[in-house]
């Protein structure tokens, strides 16, 4: 597993107290005490993400899932061909869904790996969030 990145923050005088006292409170390092809370602003607040910041948090609960789970680009560009057997279209979120993978992998499979799909019988083309079957 990846070494977590590490992030470094200047603080102002007013911020720096208060997460010094917060992290004496609950006996934890600062670097601890700033994690947990945006830890738990993060979780508090998805909506304000997506619509503020373009970022979904079920997309990257699912990215990091399937990377966890070892699903790569090839074992979905196999999987792909035989699930457009009995399809001829399905919206990117349905696909991502039932893959268990996020919308971003599957655009990149489609964009970045359409001709090795061509080699396996499949061409796909992408129409507003839907992908249909050529």
């Amino acid at each position: 597993m990846p070494q977590n990145p590490r992030v470094t923050v200047t603080l102002d005088i007013f911020d720096d107290k208060v997460i010094d006292q917060m992290s004496k409170h609950r006996d934890a390092s600062k670097s601890e005490m700033i994690r947990f809370m945006v830890r738990q602003w993060i979780e508090e607040n998805p909506n304000m993400l997506e619509k503020n910041y373009g970022v979904n948090i079920d997309d990257i609960n699912k990215e990091i899932a399937a990377k966890s789970k070892g699903i790569t680009p090839e074992h979905l560009i196999d999987k792909l061909p035989s699930m457009f057997n009995s399809i001829e279209r399905i919206s990117i979120n349905e696909l991502a869904d039932f893959l268990d993978v996020d919308q971003k992998t599957i655009k990149n499979i489609i964009f970045q790996h359409g001709e090795e799909l061509k080699e396996k019988g499949l061409t796909l083309k992408y129409i507003e969030g839907v992908i249909v079957k050529k």
